[in-house]
């Protein structure tokens, strides 16, 4: 039986290896996200960012690749 960690874990290695496959395509990685921004003229502007809230059973991820 897979824990939570493995359960969320493991369509995202899935996901990775179908990018990995792609032509031009040199690294996939994932990093668990802390904060967010309100929106796109808020990075312009420089406001800093939310702080996420922790919901129970998920794991706020963003995909990083190399192209």
């Amino acid at each position: 039986m897979m824990n939570k960690q493995e359960e969320i874990e493991a369509p995202m290695k899935e996901v990775a290896e179908f990018y990995l496959k792609q032509d031009g395509v040199l690294a996939v990685h994932y990093i668990k996200r802390t904060h967010r921004q309100k929106d796109f003229n808020a990075v312009k502007e420089g406001d800093l960012p939310i702080r996420l809230k922790r919901n129970v059973g998920k794991e706020p991820m963003s995909c990083i690749g190399n192209w």
